[in-house]
């Protein structure tokens, strides 16, 4: 652990005061707060919907569809999520009617069945729905479409204080074989302070029942920078982890924001959050522990067995992300259903109305639900190329820019190239080893919208 403190501080830490500056996570370009609802038009993202799902068909190819259940029985401090927290089981049933109906409302335009590669169920806590309505959601979304020519793939989020052995039964059975589970941190006194005390007891059977009903890839969460947490809570939550061998491990950097989420993130002082450069230590010490055990790392924040297809992705430089994490495939279309879910079709991105009250009556009288959107510029298309290829292959061709465009980004990596983060002519730039915390630094020379508008400093949570 000293080796590991001593290099960070000695020979980054200067890095770290200097770019460790609010900056988007850059899932989509243009980042969701560069979206207008007064600018979006819902005709056009209809027009180009449809025209790419007649395309796919064509194709033989599919959608990647995304369903948000947000409902928890309780609030996790850390979460940054659109979620609902109750104990009121009653809400399960109308909310799923919302989503399928939505759902039909999509292949309504279209005039046939929309064809699906993958779904996934995620946040808040899709294990808080009962195994029989579970069921019902997926085996209704499964009869409203149709199965690519691409085998489907089908996953989930879960909870393991809130994850029963009949609804992993039941999911296996309908053809589930991917999960993910958010473990955080598995320190007492780190759960106590971000309210989700789930200890290893608790998880390990979770697991070992996914694995023998027939789930052949686990994936686990855990979250870098929680309030109290130390190099000790992180070393005995990485063994504990890794005595469960999931195939891939997210350690995810906590995004503090509650500026934009009210009093959710406070069940804490600011003063138990981990600084920044505490945070490097705890993340680097991590990566240390995960690698020598045999981890691949995927880009800033995941790790997979040297086997797994986002290793294999990462290896042959053809690693993809989306608003669901790193895919070792390209998206030909996300379609979300539920609140706040977003849609991305190549040209359009549209958001869905993030409050349950709004969002099931305009779903029932017929409407889409859309709350905004963006129909990408030429230049967006452009950059957003740039910015994929730098988060995801680490490089990226500088010579489609046009003229203006070529010298305002290599004004802004100019100082990038100088602190040895990238290498860069004026044909293309490569991220360095020294450079690979620092991605969503060099993303941000190819933001254009950064430049045009200026935005409050608590936009975003910090870079580093």
């Amino acid at each position: 652990m000293t080796r590991v403190k001593v290099g960070l501080l000695c020979r980054y830490q200067h890095l770290f005061d200097k770019y460790d500056v609010p900056s988007p996570r850059y899932t989509s370009y243009p980042t969701v707060v560069d979206w207008q609802a007064s600018q979006f038009d819902e005709a056009l993202w209809r027009t180009h919907l449809t025209r790419r799902l007649r395309d796919l068909i064509a194709a033989v190819d599919g959608v990647d569809l995304y369903v948000h259940l947000p409902f928890c029985e309780s609030l996790c401090t850390f979460c940054g999520c659109t979620k609902r927290i109750t104990r009121n089981h009653s809400v399960e049933a109308p909310y799923i009617t919302a989503v399928v109906a939505g759902l039909q409302l999509y292949a309504n335009m279209l005039g046939a069945p929309i064809p699906f590669r993958s779904l996934h169920l995620g946040c808040g806590t899709p294990t808080f729905f009962s195994r029989e309505h579970l069921r019902e959601l997926v085996l209704s979304i499964k009869n409203a479409g149709a199965i690519s020519g691409n085998a489907l793939s089908l996953s989930l989020e879960a909870h393991p204080g809130v994850t029963s052995n009949a609804q992993l039964g039941a999911l296996a059975d309908l053809g589930f074989s991917r999960l993910s589970i958010g473990v955080q941190d598995l320190d007492p006194m780190v759960q106590r302070a971000i309210h989700r005390e789930v200890d290893e007891a608790t998880i390990q059977p979770v697991v070992e029942h996914a694995r023998k009903v027939g789930v052949d890839s686990i994936s686990v969460d855990l979250v870098n920078g929680l309030p109290k947490q130390a190099p000790g809570s992180i070393h005995k939550t990485v063994q504990a982890v890794l005595r469960m061998r999931p195939e891939r491990i997210a350690y995810y950097s906590c995004a503090h924001v509650p500026w934009v989420r009210g009093t959710d993130q406070r069940g804490f002082a600011d003063a138990d959050l981990p600084d920044g450069p505490q945070k490097r230590v705890l993340n680097d010490f991590a990566r240390a522990l995960l690698m020598v055990s045999g981890y691949i790392e995927i880009r800033l924040d995941h790790f997979a067995r040297p086997d797994d297809p986002l290793a294999t992705s990462t290896q042959a430089h053809r690693l993809n992300r989306n608003f669901m994490g790193y895919s070792p495939n390209k998206a030909s279309l996300t379609l979300g259903l539920g609140v706040s879910a977003i849609s991305e079709c190549g040209t359009d991105f549209a958001q869905n109305i993030k409050s349950i009250p709004d969002y099931q009556p305009c779903i029932s009288e017929g409407r889409l639900a859309l709350e905004k959107g963006h129909v990408l510029s030429s230049t967006d298309r452009l950059m957003s190329k740039r910015i994929e290829e730098v988060t995801y292959n680490l490089h990226t061709d500088l010579s489609a820019l046009n003229n203006d465009e070529h010298h305002n980004v290599l004004e802004k990596l100019r100082a990038l190239t100088a602190d040895g983060l990238i290498d860069c002519s004026c044909e293309s730039l490569q991220v360095t080893e020294t450079g690979r915390p620092f991605l969503r630094n060099i993303c941000m020379a190819f933001d254009q919208y950064r430049d045009q508008q200026q935005f409050p400093t608590q936009q975003f949570s910090q870079s580093v």
